[in-house]
């Protein structure tokens, strides 16, 4: 008998060689004419776009950062049709996420990972807005990418300048500012159809108004974007269930005082819907899923941040004040917990932080020129609330009430100083100190809490300080060729955990009352290059990450999940990054990424833990690859016509430890691997464009998340082929 998923691995496996023999045919040609191309970088001569990055906390190039950064410029994710994080994850090497339904996306750095879950433990990679940190101990908000001057994502824990919750790396996302000078508007819409959903729209606009030239400036942003749902329910006979509404608003306002004084005002707002989750069921067929009830994801947040530059001569005196709201609702059908028998499962989840950071900046080096540095004080105050209650009508209603709030505060001092050595040799070096306090009060009841009729409430919390640092060497062999190496340290803080948490039971053992902190060391050395007056950058790094007290989330067999510390792990990898235009008669730019990471336990978790030394972590693939091209030539005059095509490779991963599963880390667990393919056609002027776009090309159904956690198996996957075109414009 023809298994027929044959076909489809066979031809996704000619996707991938495909992709490779035209990478592998590409590279040496490129080398070939970017090196012996004359006129490169002669007056009209193509090159390609160079990126100033503020990934040190100061402005630079990123060929001239000597840290692994891959900056994603605006024009390159308009280029690929990026909206939002799950568009251009593959485009950054060493980033990979596990789909779970966003927000409950669990985003992954170079294999540092502490599961498939996004519940308890905190993140493992920080996410920033501008200089504001978003990201909280649950959930990660997915921003919509309009307007986004770049994206920067720093691979490698960044506990020097961006702090605790950052230990596989940071992704910031960077906003344009206002233009003093220019009057503008821009649109961006577009119109698609996703196969076995409906219709998609999106309309954005942006504003630009200088009020008063050279010193006052607005830039406004809002966008409206409805995504069609593509699962159908078959118990509730719904169709289409998790089509998603986004709203957003963004306004910024800029003050330069002077030539020394400027000042900002940012406000961001996004509101985001579902009424059912991506999730199918294997067993039913294709995108059909049995619930009872609507499994509604909601996500809205507020940002408001005041920032100050003042120009001192020798340095830079920089002011963030920032405020963050966010509440998310997450309602899901837990029936097979209990055979079958209907009960829902509602968790609400509010986030409130205030964020104070002050930074000095040197920008002219002492000692003549020798010693360059930043220096940094940080503040941060949180309060989170967790509202879960559970509900069973043939169980008398209400039958789990648990409510946690979480009050954190945590002040840090931090610095790097950068010591020129030689004009070629830099040594850095670099530290935080930081001191954390937590205080949690939980409140719990109910027949699934196994207190029946009756409340507790239970008062805990946990103090840590501690430092985090870095040392890093640097070499420049030239204008073209930078090398460096790093030894830096991540940090993660414990707190309480397992309140109102009922004892196992089977065993009977209750659960941990806290967990305790963890950490890890990366080491890493790196290269970047550029050939040709800047037509070829090749840029790479390999490393080794040592972690230990591993905090992950574990999924109890009755249902419940706290946080444990579990073992240790390590983590080894290379990473490459490719851009170039290999012909000086075309416009015709080719990129391509590549990461291998093996990360895998070195201890055995401990009871109850599941992970045994030598298992896969869960959730991160091996390889991932990302090529493709994007060519511009005039068809008319004023008028250019384009073409962008990007194909993404994803290696398998695995859902759980072998010892979970009882599949030795094979079989119902592993997620296979995938391959997608996007592309866009279409002409522009300087003014407006209009493109033709097929995403998912080869309508692949991707295994994003291999979900068990109540029972049952439940499958995320990547949204069906979706034709479409987009209209934009600016004057």
């Amino acid at each position: 008998m023809i298994n027929p998923d044959m076909g489809l691995h066979s031809r996704n496996k000619a996707f991938t060689a495909a992709a490779l023999i035209i990478s592998l045919y590409f590279v040496p040609t490129c080398i070939i004419h970017a090196q012996t191309e004359e006129h490169s970088g002669a007056e009209g001569a193509l090159v390609l776009e160079e990126i100033e990055v503020t990934a040190r906390r100061r402005t630079e190039a990123l060929q001239d950062a000597p840290v692994a950064v891959t900056a994603l410029s605006q024009e390159y994710l308009e280029n690929i049709g990026a909206r939002s994080f799950a568009d251009f994850v593959t485009s950054v090497p060493g980033l990979s996420y596990v789909g779970n339904n966003s927000p409950e996306n669990k985003i992954v750095l170079r294999g540092v990972s502490t599961g498939v879950a996004s519940r308890d433990e905190g993140a493992v990679v920080g996410m920033y807005f501008d200089d504001v940190p978003v990201g909280s101990r649950r959930f990660s908000p997915d921003l919509r990418l309009f307007d986004i001057e770049r994206i920067e994502v720093l691979r490698g824990p960044q506990g020097t300048l961006f702090g605790e919750g950052s230990i596989g790396g940071t992704l910031r996302y960077v906003p344009n500012k206002p233009d003093l000078e220019n009057f503008s508007v821009e649109f961006n819409s577009s119109l698609g159809s996703t196969e076995k959903g409906g219709t998609n729209y999106e309309l954005a606009g942006v504003v630009n108004v200088p009020v008063a030239k050279d010193k006052l400036g607005l830039r406004l942003v809002a966008y409206q974007v409805e995504d069609s749902g593509f699962v159908d329910n078959v118990t509730l006979d719904e169709n289409n269930v998790n089509e998603t509404e986004t709203t957003g608003f963004r306004g910024m306002m800029a003050i330069d005082f002077n030539e020394n004084v400027s000042a900002a005002f940012s406000y961001l707002y996004q509101d985001s819907d579902t009424p059912g989750k991506a999730q199918y069921d294997p067993d039913l067929g294709d995108l059909k899923q049995e619930r009872n009830f609507e499994e509604k994801l909601a996500d809205e947040f507020h940002l408001a941040n005041l920032t100050l530059d003042w120009d001192l001569g020798n340095a830079t005196l920089s002011s963030s004040t920032a405020y963050f709201d966010r509440e998310v609702i997450n309602l899901r059908d837990i029936s097979p917990l209990l055979g079958g028998l209907p009960i829902f499962l509602d968790d609400l989840i509010g986030f409130e932080s205030w964020v104070q950071e002050v930074r000095l900046t040197s920008n002219q080096g002492l000692f003549g020129g020798h010693l360059d540095w930043v220096l940094g004080v940080y503040y941060r105050d949180d309060e989170e609330i967790f509202i879960q209650d559970a509900g069973a009508e043939a169980l008398g209603g209400d039958v789990l009430d648990a409510d946690t709030t979480l009050d954190r505060k945590q002040i840090a001092v931090f610095g790097e100083l950068d010591f020129n050595i030689t004009h070629k040799l830099t040594a850095t070096a670099g530290a935080r100190w930081f001191d954390i306090e937590q205080d949690v009060v939980a409140l719990s009841g109910g027949l699934l809490a196994g207190r029946p009729g009756m409340l507790e409430t239970i008062y805990s919390g946990a103090d840590e300080s501690g430092v985090s640092p870095k040392f890093r060497l640097s070499y420049d062999v030239n204008e073209e060729i930078l090398v460096y190496s790093v030894a830096s340290k991540g940090f993660r803080e414990g707190g309480p955990t397992g309140q109102g948490v009922p004892s196992d039971p089977v065993t009977g053992e209750s659960a941990p009352s806290q967990f305790d902190s963890d950490s890890l060391w990366n080491f890493e050395a790196g290269f970047k290059t550029s050939w040709g007056d800047n037509r070829l950058v090749f840029n790479g790094a390999g490393f080794y990450i040592d972690w230990n007290d591993i905090q992950t989330n574990f999924i109890r067999s009755d249902g419940h999940t706290f946080t444990i510390n579990a073992g240790g792990a390590r983590s080894v990898g290379a990473e490459l990054e490719l851009r170039a235009l290999p012909f000086s008669f075309a416009d015709f730019e080719i990129f391509s990424t590549a990461s291998y990471v093996n990360s895998e336990l070195t201890d055995d978790q401990l009871p109850p833990g599941d992970g045994r030394s030598g298992d896969r972590i869960p959730g991160v693939p091996e390889v991932t690859f990302t090529a493709g091209f994007n060519y511009q030539r005039s068809v008319f005059q004023g008028i250019d016509g384009f073409v962008n095509f990007n194909f993404q490779h994803v290696g398998s991963s695995y859902n759980g430890f072998a010892a979970a599963t009882g599949t030795s880390g094979a079989g119902a667990d592993r997620q296979k691997p995938y391959q997608l393919g996007n592309l866009r056609v279409g002409v522009e002027t300087d003014k407006w464009q209009l493109a033709f776009f097929a995403d998912n090309l080869w309508d692949e159904r991707a295994v994003l998340y291999f979900n068990r956690i109540v029972g049952d198996v439940r499958i995320n996957t990547t949204r069906p082929r979706t034709l479409g075109v987009a209209l934009k414009g600016k004057f």
